[in-house]
């Protein structure tokens, strides 16, 4: 396996799931994702949701090719261009500790990604915490 890819522990498949620790399950596990991205939601106060759009917004047309994320200067300048702020470095842990994000390349060429496979489970709860944002 390459090494850009060692960090990613993890696959969340609409049919199946693989956990290192539980091996692969024929089994939709999606829904647990969609609660972990609410919890960290709540958990930083909505400090993640640009962090999370800015990597979703860029995803797949921004993406770097070769490492398979979204490089640090496209996430910053998307970040500003949707008027949020960066979030702390505590808040990018939880995200890692959920294993919503991952930092990803090599120690020359960092990219920042969230798995593909959730990607599209992320870009719903991101559109439903907006949704609730204008509604409050």
């Amino acid at each position: 396996m390459e090494d850009r890819y060692l960090e990613i522990d993890r696959f969340v498949g609409e049919h199946y799931y693989f956990d290192p620790d539980v091996g692969v399950l024929l089994e939709n596990r999606q829904s647990e994702v969609e609660k972990d991205i609410w919890k960290v939601l709540d958990e930083t106060k909505g400090r993640c949701y640009y962090f999370l759009k800015a990597i979703v917004n860029l995803y797949p047309d921004k993406w770097d090719k070769a490492y398979n994320g979204a490089r640090w200067p496209d996430i910053l300048a998307e970040i500003r261009r949707l008027g949020g702020e960066y979030p702390p470095p505590r808040d990018l842990a939880l995200l890692k500790s959920y294993k919503l994000y991952y930092k990803t390349g090599s120690r020359r060429y960092p990219t920042h990604t969230i798995p593909e496979e959730i990607i599209p489970i992320v870009k719903r709860v991101l559109e439903q915490y907006e949704r609730q944002k204008i509604s409050r």
